[in-house]
C-alpha cells in the first residue's frame, strides 16, 4: 500500500465523524437535516476532488464544524437572523475570502506578517472553548435519557459517563502518542492503525448506545430540498431588513476567523525545507509556493460555495498535519478521502430506501452519546493547542504571551466567539506584540472594535429590533 493511499485513510478515519455531527449542529438553527447533510457529503467528496487535481496536495478542506456551532449559536443569540440569511452572511464571507486568495496576498501576509502568534492561538482557543461547550450540551441531552429506575438507571449512569471518560482518554491518548513519534514510520499499515482512535470510538459507543440507551431504528429526514436556498431571501423584504445589520456582523466574524485558521492550511502543513530535510515529494520552492496558492484559492471557492450547497464554509482541518506522519503530500490522499466520503454517503442513502425513507438518519449510525463525546475530545485537544502551537516564521518584539488565549477560552463559553475573539485582539494592545505589519496588524484591531461596539448594540440595546 502506497504511503498517500494509507495517508488517505488516516485521514478520512479521522475525520468522518463530520458527517453526523456538522449537519445535527446546523439543525440547531433551523436548517432541515437533509440538506445540511447532503451539502456537507457533496462538500467533502468534491471539494478534495478539486483540491487534489488543483492545488496537486493531498491536503482536504470539510465544512468547518466550530463554524457551524457559531452560525447556530449566533442565530439563536440574536433571534434577529434566520438560518437562510445567516447563510447568505456566510456565503457573502466566503465570496470575500475568495476576492482576497485570487486578487491579493493578503490572506498570506496576514498568515505571515500580520497577526501576533498570541491572535492565533486565541483563534484556536476560541473554537476550542466553542467545541468543548457544545459537548457539554450535546452530553447533557444524553444524559437526560438516563433511566430515573433505581439499578437500571444505575447502569446506565456508569455506562454513559464510564465510555464519555474512556472515549476521551482514548482519542487523546492516541494523539498524544503521534505526537511523541520523532520519526516517520516506514509501515503504512501501523501508521493507520495510529489513527484507528474514532473508529474504537464509534464501534464500541455504538454497541453500547444499541443495548443501554436504543433509539428508533430509521429516524425520518426531511426531504432534501436544495432549492430553498436558492429562494429570494426574506432578508430582502422590507420588514427584515432588521437581519442585514447582524448579518453583516456575522459576515465579518466569519471570514477573520477562517481567515486566521492556521492550523492544517497548506503554508502551516507543507515543509518549507528549513528543517534540513528538504521538500516533500521532490516539490521545488515554487511548487510548494504554487501549490500553496491554489490551496488556498480552491478552499474560498468551496467556502462561498458551501452555504449555496446547504452547509458551512470549508476550512483546512488541522488533521492534515496527518500527512506529515507518513511524509508524503500527494493529491491521491485527497481522492481516497472524497472516495471514502462518497462511499459513506451511499450507504446512508441505499439503507434510506431499503427503510423508504430519503436517507437513513446518521444518528442511527453514530448516536448522541458517541457524536458529543468526539466533539468533547477535539475541543479539549485544540484548546491544549492554542497554548502549545508556535510559528516560527512569524518574527515578534515581545515575548509571546498567553492573555489572548485564555480570554478566548474564558468568555467564549460565556458570551460567545463573536465576543470573546475580538476581545482576546484587542487584548495585545495590553502586552505591547508587535508584529512585521504593523498597518495590518492596526486594521485588524480597529475592526475588532468596531465589530464589539455593533454586536453590543444588536445584543443589548435591540439597535436592530
Amino acid at each position: 500500500m502506497g504511503k498517500s493511499v494509507a495517508a488517505g485513510i488516516a485521514l478520512f478515519f479521522s475525520t468522518f465523524y463530520i458527517l453526523s455531527l456538522n449537519p445535527e449542529i446546523l439543525s440547531k438553527a433551523g436548517v432541515p437535516y437533509g440538506l445540511a447533510l447532503l451539502g456537507t457529503l457533496l462538500v467533502i467528496v468534491f471539494g478534495n476532488l478539486c483540491s487534489g487535481s488543483f492545488s496537486k496536495t493531498g491536503l482536504i478542506i470539510a465544512p468547518a464544524v466550530g463554524i457551524s456551532v457559531f452560525i447556530a449559536d449566533f442565530v439563536q443569540a440574536t433571534e434577529i437572523l434566520n438560518w437562510r440569511e445567516a447563510y447568505i452572511a456566510v456565503g457573502i464571507a466566503g465570496i470575500a475570502l475568495m476576492i482576497t486568495s485570487l486578487k491579493t496576498n493578503w490572506r498570506d501576509t496576514i498568515v505571515s506578517h500580520g497577526l501576533p502568534v498570541s491572535v492565533k492561538s486565541a483563534s484556536v482557543a476560541a473554537i476550542g472553548a466553542l467545541l468543548t461547550s457544545k459537548a457539554f450540551s450535546f452530553l447533557s441531552s444524553v444524559s437526560q435519557n438516563v433511566s430515573k429506575d433505581g439499578a437500571n438507571g444505575l447502569i446506565q449512569f456508569i455506562i454513559l459517563y464510564g465510555y464519555i471518560v474512556a472515549g476521551v482518554a482514548i482519542i487523546i491518548g492516541f494523539s498524544i502518542g503521534r505526537t511523541r513519534r520523532k520519526t516517520e514510520s516506514n509501515n503504512p499499515i501501523g501508521t493507520i492503525l495510529l489513527h484507528m482512535e474514532y473508529v474504537i470510538v464509534v464501534m464500541v459507543g455504538v454497541v453500547l448506545a444499541g443495548i443501554f440507551f436504543p433509539v428508533e431504528a430509521v429516524n425520518k429526514i426531511e426531504t432534501l430540498e436544495l432549492i430553498t436556498v436558492f429562494k429570494i431571501p426574506s432578508s430582502f423584504d422590507v420588514n427584515r431588513l432588521s437581519a442585514t445589520f447582524p448579518g453583516f456582523i456575522l459576515a465579518i466574524i466569519v471570514y477573520f476567523v477562517i481567515i486566521t485558521d492556521i492550523p492544517g492550511t497548506p503554508s502551516f502543513v507543507i515543509p518549507d525545507g528549513s528543517d534540513g530535510k528538504g521538500l516533500p515529494d521532490n516539490m521545488s520552492l515554487q511548487d510548494r509556493e504554487s501549490a500553496i496558492r491554489k490551496g488556498y484559492i480552491n478552499d474560498s471557492f468551496f467556502a462561498a460555495l458551501s452555504p449555496v450547497a446547504g452547509t458551512s464554509p470549508t476550512i483546512y482541518y488541522a488533521e492534515n498535519l496527518i500527512l506529515k506522519e507518513f511524509g508524503t503530500f500527494k493529491a491521491t490522499s485527497a481522492y481516497i478521502v472524497a472516495i471514502l466520503f462518497g462511499i459513506v454517503g451511499l450507504l446512508i442513502w441505499v439503507l434510506g430506501v431499503k427503510y423508504n425513507q430519503t436517507w437513513v438518519h446518521p444518528e442511527v449510525l453514530i448516536p448522541p452519546m458517541v457524536t458529543g463525546t468526539i466533539l468533547l475530545a477535539i475541543g479539549l485537544m485544540i484548546t491544549a493547542q492554542s497554548f502549545l502551537i508556535s510559528y516560527p516564521k512569524l518574527k515578534t518584539t515581545h515575548n509571546f504571551t498567553y492573555l489572548p488565549a485564555a480570554i478566548a477560552v474564558i468568555f467564549t463559553p460565556l458570551i460567545g466567539l463573536e465576543f470573546a475573539f475580538p476581545l482576546s485582539i484587542l487584548s495585545t494592545l495590553l502586552t505591547g506584540e508587535q508584529v512585521d505589519s504593523e498597518a495590518t496588524f492596526t486594521w485588524i484591531r480597529i475592526g475588532a472594535g468596531m465589530v464589539i461596539i455593533f454586536l453590543f448594540l444588536i445584543r443589548f440595546m435591540n439597535f436592530a429590533a
